[in-house]
């Protein structure tokens, strides 16, 4: 509770509560000596400040019981309503009676109810509001006629009610970077506030700023608060809930076609148009709906090619995305011409003066995308370059700009791809030094931000793709704690997310490779059982994609071989039974597009596999290319 008030302390008046030596410190702390709020902040609020210094009595018995009892009072601030720290002179009730009876509201309300309940973040930008309002409008007197005026004013003012929706703004800044960063993304146990907290800003940028703009706020202001709720559809995105993520950008795309269909609008309205379609494709894409998320990017890619200004960037990382699904629809040639195409553009941008860390950014996406997809296409040498190149410019990223998470993130999952192709590449050594690498960083990122659920994925699957590596080499204890490990956390995403596809795809792996480990420990009975759930995992999704079909198939082709293995009961005819369903499920991911041949011409899953006629005869007909003569002419 002390410190909740300490950070509210330091919000409103831009500096902390004690300075000075640790031992100086420590006593005024133990003293409760430091200047009240409105000491330091004149304009701070009576209230306010009133409930700041309740959250730092010195007394514990002083203070609010509960983090509960602290919101509610600043909920009941933000809505202009008495608190429970305060008891306010009849002057101020009678002011607020006045002021509901009369016609409009101030704009610092507007801007403060930003960021309602998100750690307080906000509050600031409602104190500094309050100020600027009133000098705006030459200081408002105490009496209610008087204030009914100025608000008659503010009302008529199209200056002012310009520079309302700027407070506005600054809270919803003040939101990002205060509540997202110290707040929605570190403190898990606080999962039904941050719901709330996003619910709350949703309700604002689509009522009250939108009330408070009407229809005097020009097209730079409308494109302003249609990037504020992009942000929010991203941030809702960040922590895990896509569906709400993918209707709040859907409702930021209709915006920004509006705003670009306008006579006038300029080249960026149409790249923001651009740039919401990636994003949705994106999310239709984690959500299962790839098809739907190949049309989006489809439509993003042709209308920024045909646009000015800053496309190149937005192009660019809509070729990248566009690449990525069609690597995973198993559409290996087009979407290796995506990256190039997206890699020309970013290089050309990161190379420029001034380039953005962003620009860098992207282009170490692309690069590790492509190194993904040489990996796959059994091109190791090439990948592994790739790999190198995208390493070297999210170490320089990470290494500047320690406090973003996003540079730190994906230097893990680069390091854990190469981990991946090294593994594959018969180098053991660098490959396990590269998976604890990235665990490292992983695992501390997951501290700092537990409710990331990808970050938590990630983690997990390094977990399981260390455990398969120390299976080849024989450390069958270790492997089984990592498996266990990489398990627990896949449970919990699917448990938390069961909407979302890809953690489930996560947890059947992590039961396959759990079944690994017991199998080579001559724990049949249990390995078979670990099989059999990871196929009803996959069986379970909404629409299985070509590379499901396949991970199927390597899961029956496993569970063929358990009966055989030592300890077992299951019968021959049983092996032969799942063997067969494992031929059946691998022509379904053939059918449906997965044509990865070196992938499966080296991956161990199918081993079971390799001796009968079907498998012989389908490795041959994946060997023809589909144009036999297409070389020739």
């Amino acid at each position: 509770m002390y410190s909740l008030g300490a950070t509210l302390y330091c919000l409103l008046t831009g500096r902390v509560p004690f300075d000075g030596e640790i031992g100086e410190v420590l006593r005024k702390v133990q003293r409760g000596e430091f200047p009240p709020p409105r000491q330091v902040a004149p304009s701070i609020d009576r209230a306010l400040e009133a409930v700041c210094l309740k959250a730092m009595a010195n007394h514990p018995e002083d203070r609010y019981a509960t983090c509960r009892a602290l919101a509610d009072d600043v909920e009941r601030w933000t809505a202009d309503e008495p608190v429970a720290a305060w008891a306010e002179p009849w002057t101020r009730t009678l002011l607020r009676w006045l002021t509901r009876h009369r016609t409009g509201v101030t704009g610092a309300t507007a801007a403060g109810l930003a960021g309602v309940l998100g750690l307080f973040a906000v509050l600031a930008v409602q104190a500094s509001a309050n100020a600027q309002l009133s000098d705006a409008l030459d200081r408002e007197t105490r009496a209610g006629a008087a204030l009914a005026d100025a608000n008659a004013g503010l009302t008529r003012s199209k200056a002012a009610v310009q520079a309302r929706y700027n407070l506005a703004v600054d809270a919803i800044k003040t939101f990002h970077t205060g509540v997202s960063e110290d707040f929605l993304l570190k403190q898990d146990q606080f999962k039904e506030l941050r719901d709330r907290l996003l619910e709350s800003a949703a309700d604002f940028y689509r009522r009250k700023l939108g009330a408070l703009l009407g229809d005097e706020a020009d097209g730079a202001s409308r494109r302003a608060l249609a990037r504020s709720n992009y942000e929010l559809a991203d941030l809702t995105w960040k922590v895990g809930r896509s569906e709400d993520a993918l209707a709040a950008h859907r409702a930021v795309l209709a915006t920004r076609e509006a705003l670009a269909a306008e006579p006038g609008a300029d080249a960026v309205a149409v790249v923001e148009v651009g740039r919401s379609l990636t994003t949705i494709g994106s999310l239709l894409e984690v959500t299962g709906r790839t098809d739907d998320a190949l049309a989006a990017y489809r439509r993003a890619e042709s209308l920024l090619a045909g646009a000015d200004g800053p496309a190149p960037a937005a192009l660019a990382a809509c070729r990248s995305a566009l690449g990525s699904l069609l690597a995973r629809r198993g559409e290996l040639s087009a979407a290796l011409e995506a990256y190039k195409l997206a890699r020309s553009d970013q290089e050309a941008v990161a190379a420029g003066p001034g380039a953005s860390n962003e620009a860098l950014h992207d282009l170490a996406s692309t690069r590790r995308r492509t190194g993904d997809l040489l990996s796959s296409k059994g091109n190791p040498a090439d990948a592994d370059a790739e790999y190198r190149e995208a390493l070297t410019i999210l170490e320089k990223l990470a290494g500047e700009n320690p406090a973003v998470p996003d540079f730190r993130s994906d230097l893990a999952a680069t390091r854990h791809r190469r981990g991946w192709l090294l593994n594959h590449s018969a180098r053991l050594a660098d490959a396990e030094a590269d998976y604890r690498e990235a665990m490292t960083l992983l695992e501390k990122l997951a501290d700092e931000n537990p409710a990331v659920s990808a970050l938590m994925g990630e983690l997990a699957q390094t977990h399981n793709d260390l455990g398969l590596l120390l299976l080849q080499t024989g450390r069958l204890g270790m492997a089984e704690s990592e498996c266990r490990a990489g398990l627990a956390i896949n449970r919990k995403l699917v448990d938390d997310h069961p909407a979302d596809a890809n953690y489930r795809r996560g947890l059947s792996i992590a039961l396959a490779r759990l079944g690994m480990a017991q199998t080579q420990q001559g724990r049949a009975s249990e390995a078979a059982d670990a099989f059999r759930k990871a196929v009803e995992v996959l069986k379970g999704l909404p629409a299985m994609e070509s590379s499901d079909l396949y991970n199927v198939a390597c899961f029956f082709s496993l569970l063929s071989a358990t009966p055989a293995a030592p300890g077992s009961s299951g019968a021959d005819g049983e092996g032969r039974a799942q063997a067969d369903q494992a031929m059946e499920a691998l022509r379904r991911a053939v059918a449906a597009g997965f044509r990865d041949l070196p992938h499966m011409q080296a991956d161990s899953d199918l081993d079971p596999l390799r001796g009968r006629d079907d498998f012989k005869l389908l490795m041959m007909d994946l060997a023809i290319p589909a144009d036999p003569f297409a070389a020739a002419e």
